[in-house]
């Protein structure tokens, strides 16, 4: 069938990290959270998205270079926010949780 699925990630042309790295969201809500926080002001841009295996193959086809693109993946909240939840118990290391058959 030739069918592709990808992982989206999205982005909003020029939003980047305090050391120059393009912005990409595995949340589009993310994303919109983000350019709030930045002071966006107005109507928020047309949003990019790209597919996440893409812009790797990109990034090492680039072969880490000066004149190339620097990214910085932003995971998402929810998935964070559950990670912090389960490694604030017992030493601080995230567990799996029993499975049950």
């Amino acid at each position: 069938m030739g069918v592709e699925c990808g992982i989206p990630v999205f982005g909003i042309d020029g939003m980047t990290s305090k050391n120059g790295e393009s912005l990409l969201f595995f949340s589009v809500d993310d994303l919109r959270e983000a350019w709030g926080k930045k002071g966006g002001k107005g109507e928020m841009p047309d949003v990019e998205v790209f597919d996440f295996v893409n812009v790797i193959k990109a990034m090492d086809a680039d072969g880490g270079g000066k004149e190339g693109f620097k990214v910085k993946f932003v995971g998402c909240k929810e998935g964070r926010e559950y990670k912090e939840s389960i490694t604030k118990k017992g030493d601080g290391k995230a567990r799996l949780k029993p499975m049950r058959g």
